[in-house]
């Protein structure tokens, strides 16, 4: 497992250059919320983290009740500009506890944002979560689950399998790492450097490492069995 963090505004990186030194190997980083918001810190972040060896990916925080499509677009404007070959996928982020539509429409307007991005992007999003939205709010459903799944779990384990997925792509294991030296949730990638490329639509890493080069390089912190 490779470690990586994720980020918002609330989130301050005092010396982005110093990353370099932290073994991590992915950020995530908000970039939209709703079908209005734009994180303020999203660029701040992407242009500190991007001059790094450190691959990146953003994500949305999805409004309950609020036009998917609308959400996607915005979503997906805000981040074309920042999308390379080397960008991870686009990930949903749907938690939002603030209103409770019927099950049946979540679940349909879950997909028509998942489609949209597809549509606009050409990337498959990854779906961060945690288990007790995905059993309630999502009534269980496998309809998701073959998208990677970035799970939010706090306990000694991931909680899988659930919902038809096996285990995590990405698991959340905390809201207080210091893998960047500052607090942030802190996250662990589920297979090995290669496997992390290949989510990329590069043929190597930024600085034209092999996966193998770049573990080396940059001391990438490599954690448990790979898989």
């Amino acid at each position: 497992m490779l470690t990586g963090i994720d980020l918002s505004h609330w989130n301050t990186i005092a010396n982005y250059n110093a990353l370099e030194q932290t073994g991590l190997a992915f950020a995530y980083i908000k970039a939209t919320q709703s079908d209005q918001i734009t994180d303020p810190a999203m660029a701040t972040h992407y242009h500190g983290i991007s001059t790094t060896h450190i691959l990146t990916g953003f994500y949305h925080f999805y409004a309950v009740g609020v036009d998917p499509v609308a959400q996607a677009q915005h979503f997906c404007d805000s981040i074309k500009p920042y999308l390379d070959q080397y960008s991870l996928p686009p990930a949903l982020d749907i938690e939002d506890e603030t209103n409770t539509i019927p099950v049946a429409t979540l679940i349909q307007d879950t997909q028509i944002f998942l489609d949209k991005v597809k549509e606009l992007t050409g990337y498959l999003s990854m779906f961060y979560s945690n288990k007790p939205f995905i059993m309630n709010r999502l009534g269980g459903t496998k309809q998701f689950s073959g998208y990677p799944l970035w799970l939010a779990c706090y306990e000694p384990n991931p909680s899988t399998p659930l919902a038809g997925w096996n285990a995590p792509k990405i698991w959340q294991y905390s809201d207080k790492s210091l893998n960047s030296g500052q607090p942030t949730d802190g996250d662990l990638w589920y297979g090995d450097a290669a496997d992390m490329l290949s989510f990329t639509n590069a043929p190597s890493f930024k600085d034209g490492s092999s996966p193998s080069d770049w573990v080396t390089k940059y001391n990438i912190k490599i954690l448990g069995t790979q898989s």
